[in-house]
């Protein structure tokens, strides 16, 4: 059975609140962002984050902002194009210009912080080799994918990472902005309705 409780790091972390999910029978922890302030000082020394993030839409600018305000440096693992078939998404853009969006969006936000962008073949890519890392920032959507990527970590002798969980970013309507929404033409890249 799950045991939730809520939690308040310690006061150098200010409003930045913390909800965590124990797993029974399980080390791994889910923690959920609830309420975020980003002028904290950071929680993880080097975090991750991975998708496809076509089309760029503000929810994964969400995602990107959760991971740089608890980590001090961020990997960005994105989806080749054939990942990203194998895993059953058909990218609207090449690599190369998801890419650009992704830097685009960095320089013009976290310019003077450390990150680095990786090109994924695997659904795990750095996150799966380096012992490093200790966190994932994920959204509901993916967050199934943090107990695979520990699992993976432990199958090459690493300790798991905290798993992080924002929440969805909404459309007006209410409902998760989501690449597949924006591709069926009910919202915009903001959420808005078309």
């Amino acid at each position: 059975m799950n045991q939730r409780r809520a939690v308040q790091i310690d006061d150098r972390l200010k409003r930045f609140y913390l909800y965590i999910k124990m797993f029974s029978g399980s080390s791994q922890r889910t923690i959920t962002l609830v309420a975020k302030t980003f002028d904290v000082e950071h929680k993880y020394r080097k975090v991750a984050i991975g998708g496809t993030f076509d089309p760029f839409h503000r929810g994964h600018r969400a995602l990107i902002d959760a991971a740089f305000s608890i980590g001090d440096e961020v990997l960005i693992g994105l989806s080749s194009d054939e990942l990203a078939q194998r895993m059953g998404k058909s990218p609207d853009r090449s690599f190369e210009e998801r890419a650009c969006d992704l830097l685009e969006y960095l320089e013009s936000k976290y310019r003077d912080r450390i990150y680095a962008i990786y090109k994924l073949e695997d659904p795990f890519g750095p996150l799966a080799q380096d012992p490093s890392i200790e966190a994932l920032v994920v959204s509901p959507e993916t967050e199934e994918r943090g107990s695979a990527a520990n699992a993976a970590r432990r199958s090459r002798g690493l300790g798991e990472v905290d798993v992080v969980r924002i929440d969805f970013v909404l459309a007006e309507d209410g409902e998760p902005i989501s690449s597949r929404r924006i591709r069926k033409g009910e919202i915009d890249k903001e959420g808005r309705i078309l």
